[in-house]
């Protein structure tokens, strides 16, 4: 299991090793839709494995894209007044994370 480095930068794109796979991952703030989303290409940025998808509390984003590179999880880990709620602009990376998990790791 890994946490993806994500923060509150509303345009934002790093490198990461998912597994043994290296993936550019673009986080992107869409203030109309006040919704956080991401993009995912190999690290060489050639091949697109999955764009936009949305940020969803509880949702395994990765699964209508490319279930084959594993599972991505939108947590949030507030106890307090406010979790449950979609993240706003100022909660990625601190209230909200998006944590990525091995194939295999998951059992349905």
């Amino acid at each position: 299991m890994i946490q993806l480095a994500l923060t509150s930068d509303p345009y934002r794109t790093f490198i990461t090793t998912l597994g043994e796979a290296r993936y550019r991952v673009t986080q992107q703030w869409n203030e109309r839709a006040q919704t956080w989303t991401l993009d995912l290409e190999d690290g060489d940025a050639e091949t697109v494995v999955a764009r936009a998808m949305p940020l969803v509390l509880g949702a395994d984003i990765l699964r209508s894209y490319a279930p084959q590179v594993g599972t991505m999880l939108v947590i949030d880990t507030a106890a307090e007044p406010g979790a449950g709620t979609e993240a706003g602009p100022d909660d990625l990376g601190a209230r909200v994370q998006v944590i990525w998990i091995a194939p295999g790791e998951v059992i349905e």
